[in-house]
Parts: structure tokens; sequence; C-alpha cells
């Protein structure tokens, strides 16, 4: 009887040992604790579900299966749910283990191993997921009929069943080969009728093959239709490839999302080594329309800022964050609100205030407008408008007038300066080079009559050089007509020459040369006082 249990204890332990080590995707460990069969931590690595074990991968923390509650509820709170497989994100509706996704069509099984993501439990392997756009990437299968000298040497054909997946009219059906007639067999929708399509491919060795080009030489395409749940790729050959081998050996067909392939010729050589093309899904959850999934508020994933998409006409329905919010709209308050005044994205010319779901313009104290780029914008209130026009024109009016009462008085300054000059009634006798031969260091201190100059140079009088002629008793006041001078002999070394105005015609005159004008200045001794004899100097 012993034997008997220890021979079905070890009979157990070796069926979950086998399934363990079929199972490449079981955890080995979560966090320090390792998980050793008849423990598992993915579908298919334990012995029973008493001997489920989730592994929090965030916290590292491996948690007994009654601790996690139930489905949806146990995705959005994300207690014990991957997520994440090597690079791919695992998010709700998806997950990779019991209680994380919402149907088995969304079971994720990770090989943590190689890190790849699979779906479901086959081998096709998933390279992204997005839940904003509800599709999903994988990995497909190539088909290929491949041929030597002797004949066919391989051939497979690729099929795959979907339920709440569809092939994305995303991708495009392309085939490669130069004896290759390619087709697949597909069913649209759930009860669609069934239907075959596809492509040939010609080439020989002086065909002109060309790269990027899928027009039937050396490589063939067709687009695919909308719902498609079902295919199978079936590919045959014309003359099996007959003198052609060297060049092309193998015929191929696969699904691919466009834009992920571009042809070149190497192809039709080297393309033995492509096992798998990238393509596209759809997904929706379930079969009921929103209207009717919605009826059952449990198990309805739209909730919170989430609603249904109104741009899928189903079957099933899809779910998206309204406008103005972002996250996963298949977990319950997950979208949350975009600000868009602190990205930059928001459309507001001056103020920008965040709201939820949206934002909010507005103008500075002063304007007015909606205060959107492509709206009214802020333009100035009229009050504001009037004062600026005014301090603007005020400002520049007195500019003006300060400018012009600057270039007068410059102006009538010069011309008193000129006329006193002329005149001799310059107050000052600032610019004694206009009375004076030469420069002089200072000038005749014009409020005393007849006072001589100091530090002038004396000139030569023989070249009867004269600057001006004051009339004895004023000030600086010169007469209209100079008179005539008599020279008398100096009377010092360094004492001016002495001279006489004489109001009629005398002995011994000087006649004033006309060239000279009529301003001449006439010199004296100091202290002369009589008005018949004028102060002055001669130069």
């Amino acid at each position: 009887m012993h034997i008997q249990l220890l021979l079905a204890i070890l009979a157990i332990a070796t069926i979950g040992a086998a399934s363990a080590q079929e199972g490449q995707a079981c955890l080995s460990s979560c966090g320090n604790v390792a998980i050793t069969f008849p423990f598992g931590s993915g579908e298919g690595c334990y012995h029973s579900p008493d001997f489920l074990v989730t592994c929090n991968q965030s916290s590292g923390e491996p948690f007994f299966r009654e601790m996690i509650s139930g489905g949806a509820a146990s995705a959005q709170e994300g207690q014990a749910c991957l997520s994440s497989c090597g690079n791919v994100a695992i998010t709700f509706p998806f997950g990779s283990g019991e209680g994380c996704y919402h149907s088995p069509d969304f079971l994720v099984t990770c090989n943590q191993s190689s890190g790849e993501p699979f779906f479901r439990e086959s081998n096709i392997v998933i390279s992204n997921m997005s839940t904003s756009k509800s599709e999903m990437e994988v990995m497909a299968p190539v088909a290929r009929d491949c041929y030597n000298s002797s004949g066919r040497v391989r051939r497979n054909r690729i099929s795959l069943t979907l339920s709440d997946f569809r092939i994305s009219a995303k991708n495009k059906f392309v085939a490669i080969g130069c004896d290759t007639q390619a087709y697949f067999s597909a069913r649209r929708g759930i009860n669609g009728s069934s239907y075959d399509t596809g492509c040939i491919s010609r080439c020989g060795r002086d065909s002109l093959i060309t790269n990027g080009s899928c027009s039937g030489i050396g490589c063939c395409e067709v687009a695919v239709p909308q719902e498609m749940r079902y295919f199978t790729i079936r590919l045959s050959s014309y003359n099996n490839h007959t003198d052609i081998t060297e060049l092309n050996p193998c015929s191929y067909g696969f699904f691919v999302e466009e834009g992920k392939f571009n042809f070149s010729t190497t192809n039709l050589r080297d393309f033995e080594s492509i096992r798998k093309m990238p393509m596209l899904l759809d997904w929706a959850i379930g079969n009921s329309t929103c209207d009717i999934a919605r009826e059952d508020a449990d198990s309805f994933l739209c909730k919170g800022n989430s609603e249904c998409d109104p741009d899928y006409s189903g079957p099933g329905y899809r779910c998206r964050c309204q406008e103005g919010y972002e996250g996963n709209p298949y977990v319950a308050n997950n979208c949350t609100n975009i600000n868009e005044c602190e990205r930059g994205t928001h459309d507001c010319e001056d103020e920008c205030v965040d709201t939820q779901g949206s934002y909010e313009c507005s103008c500075q104290k002063g304007y007015s407008g909606d205060g959107r780029k492509q709206g009214t914008g802020c333009t100035p209130d009229q009050s504001k408008l009037i004062k600026i026009v005014v301090g603007t024109s005020a400002g520049a009016i007195l500019l003006l007038i300060s400018v012009i009462w600057l270039y007068l008085g410059l102006k009538k300054r010069k011309l008193i300066l000129r006329k006193s000059l002329v005149l001799g009634t310059h107050p000052k006798c600032t610019r004694c080079n206009l009375h004076h031969l030469g420069d002089c260091p200072k000038c005749i201190n014009c409020r005393q009559t007849g006072h001589l100059a100091r530090n002038c140079r004396n000139g030569d009088g023989n070249q009867g050089q004269r600057l001006a002629c004051y009339e004895c008793g004023s000030l600086d006041h010169l007469r209209n007509t100079c008179p005539k001078l008599k020279r008398t002999p100096n009377q010092g070394r360094n004492r001016p020459n002495l001279a006489m105005a004489i109001e009629g015609p005398q002995d011994q005159n000087i006649e004033i040369p006309p060239a000279l004008g009529r301003a001449y200045f006439v010199g004296t001794r100091e202290n002369q006082q009589n008005c018949n004899n004028m102060p002055g100097t001669f130069f």
C-alpha cells in the first residue's frame, strides 16, 4: 500500500516536472523566493489552483492565490500581475497570470528565459500592444515552398484562427518568388462567408526586377479586407522553379504590416533566413455592441473618464479615454487629465488655464477676445487703445516741440553770435580770433571802452591790418564808417602803438584798405580817457 502511494506521488511529480519543463514560460523565482513544481505562476505551471503563485514583478513579492481578487479588479489594482515581459509592456485587458486578463483571448504567456511574450499559448511572439488604438503587433510565421534540382524539398502552410481578434486591414499579403502562385483562404466576421484570393509572381534570369516594387515581377501583393478572423496561406509553383533554383529556390507568402517590408532583389535568394514578419491585429471586447454591453455594469469596461469608441462599429466594443484625458481606457479611473498648459499643446495666445479634460484661454487686463490663436485672439480694449494712441501722440508731439525749440534756440544763439561778431556787440568776446588776427589767449573786456586786449600779440602796423573800430564812449558799438587812422610811434617795447580817432581828414592819415571792410580795431594806451583818442591796438 505504501509502495503504491509512493509510486502515485512519483507519477504526479514526474507529470508535473514534465509539464514544468515543457512550459518554457514558467517562473523559476519571484524576488528571493524559488518557485518549484507543484507550485507555479502561470497557466500550466502549477499542479492545481491551490498551488498557484502570483508574482508581483514590481515589488518582487509572491502571493498566494486566495489573496488575489477577481479578474478585472485585480488587473486594475495591479497587485500581482506582470507589467512587462522583456521589452513589451503588458496592460489590461491583457495579462500573464490567472485573474490578470479579461478573457482567454487576452492571455499573454511570458517566457522568462528569452524575455518573449507569446500570444495565448501559441508560438506567436507579441512585439507590441496598444490599448489606445486597440491593436497588437505579432510576429507571424512565413509560409514557404522550396525546391532544388530534384524537385520540392520543403513546403508549409500557415493558418490562424481568431475570436476577439481580427487581421487588421493595415496589413497586406505579400508573395515573393519567380515561379510563385500564392493565395490565402479567409473568412470575414463570426459567421461570414469564406473566400480565396492571392497573386502571382513570375520572373526569369533576364527579367527586369526592381527594388521596392511588388507589381508581379519577383514580388506581388494583395490588400487585406476588413474583419478577417481566419486565414490559411498556400503556395504552389508552375514549373517547380526549374532553371531558376540558383536565382530563386523558394516561394514565400506572409501577412505584414504596411511600411514594415520593402522588397529587394536579394529577397529572391536570401529570404530563407527570414522566419517571421510583423503583422497587426485588431481587437475588441466580446461580440456585443457597446449599448448592449453597457447593460451589464459589472463586466462593462468603459468606466470613469473612459467611453465607448463611436468610430468602431463592431463586432464587440472598444474603449477610449475621453478627449482631454489619457491612460488605459480599459482600467477603471485610469484615464487622467492632460495638462495642455504645461505641455504647451494649447492654442492660447496669452494665458492658459487648465481644466479637467480641457483648458481655457484668457487675456490680460485691458484686452478682450477668446484668447485663442485660431479664434479672435486678444485685442486691446477701446479705452486702452485710445489711451495708447493719445499717449503715443502726445509723446511724439512733445518730442517734436522739443526738437524744434532746441533747433530754434541753437539757430537764434548762432545768429546772435554771428551778429555780435559782425556788429561788435558780442558780450564777452569769447571768440577773440574774430576781433584780432591770430588766436588770442585772453579777449578784450568789452564792458570797458577802450580797454586793451592783454597778451595779444602785436602786429606790424605797416601792414595796415585792423580788425574793429569802436565809437568812444559806447559799449562795443561799431561805427558805420571807420575813421581814418593816424599812426603814432611805438611808446615802448611791449606797448601797443598809439592811434588817434579823427572825424575828418588830417595830416599823416593812413587810408584804410578797402579789402579790409568796415570793421577795424583802434589801438591806444591804457587809461586813455579822451574820446577823441580811442584806445586800441594795431596788428
